[in-house]
């Protein structure tokens, strides 16, 4: 039940993430969008903190997982320095990690003290990496197609854009924008997202009305995955799924170069892409 529900973990968490990029209702909240997206296309840095808490029931089981996400991210050239605390059932996990164009340095603090350069990332898994974390430019393109499903207001100083979406709606967005940014599925991985339906979400994303810079994002999600009839007990029951987050974005144009640490580069070890996941499945 642990390697199904760290499954649902993973695509959940990506969906979310690319969901940082949302906005409005009518010509106005198009036009907030269109400026909110020119706007952080010219960032040169910026720094994303996320919380996340989501609650799982399945088979008479409840399981309970919070996670706290600081990025600091740069764009010319691109690198993200991200860090990760996620507790599971009282058990804590810290990863560390850095990012480039073509590079994905990581840090499981639980583990190992060591650093893992991960070897040959295919072009895919960097852009859904990308996708999920340090883009709301690109977010914020790829929502106008929705504009027409939400609602926008002014207040203190900000353009609050908001949407409650169900079912059909949700898997459409999900289908055009969520699932590009994930990387390549396994076979069991596919299988859940197969299985997935999407009850309903609400987000309200806020924009600053001087710089038209993002400034936070809420999201309310639920969802349910049906099980596996030919699995064992737990594989067979099905899975209901809340997931709040909400997002911060902050020190616009005012981080320091970001770099990856020289000891860092110095004492990583390689690791194949394709290997790093192969302890999910035992």
């Amino acid at each position: 039940m642990f390697k199904r529900i760290s499954f649902v973990t993973v695509i959940v968490m990506a969906l979310s993430l690319t969901l940082a990029g949302c906005g409005g209702k009518a010509l106005q909240a198009k036009e907030v969008l269109e400026k909110a997206a020119d706007a952080s296309k010219d960032l040169d840095n910026y720094q994303m903190n996320a919380d996340i808490t989501m609650n799982m029931d399945a088979a008479g089981q409840s399981m309970k997982t919070q996670a706290n996400l600081t990025s600091q991210i740069q764009n010319k050239p691109m690198l993200a320095h991200m860090t990760m605390k996620t507790n599971l059932q009282n058990q804590s996990l810290k990863t560390d990690m850095y990012m480039t164009k073509d590079q994905l340095y990581m840090q499981n603090k639980q583990q190992s003290k060591q650093w893992m350069k991960i070897k040959n990332p295919s072009s895919q898994q960097m852009e859904a990496m990308k996708n999920q974390n340090i883009d709301p430019a690109e977010n914020l393109k790829k929502l106008k197609k929705y504009v027409d499903e939400f609602d926008m207001k002014e207040k203190d100083g900000e353009y609050v854009l908001s949407m409650t979406a169900k079912g059909d709606k949700v898997k459409e967005f999900y289908n055009d924008v969520a699932a590009k940014a994930m990387p390549q599925t396994t076979s069991q991985l596919q299988n859940v997202m197969d299985n997935m339906t999407f009850e309903d979400i609400k987000y309200t994303y806020h924009v600053n009305k001087d710089t038209y810079y993002p400034e936070s994002m809420d999201m309310d999600m639920t969802l349910s995955v049906a099980g596996d009839e030919n699995q064992s007990n737990d594989q067979s029951s099905n899975m209901e799924l809340n997931q709040t987050m909400t997002m911060t974005f902050s020190k616009f144009n005012e981080l320091d170069d970001i770099s990856i640490p020289k000891k860092v580069k110095d004492n990583a070890k390689e690791v194949d892409m394709n290997k790093l996941g192969q302890n999910t499945d035992q």
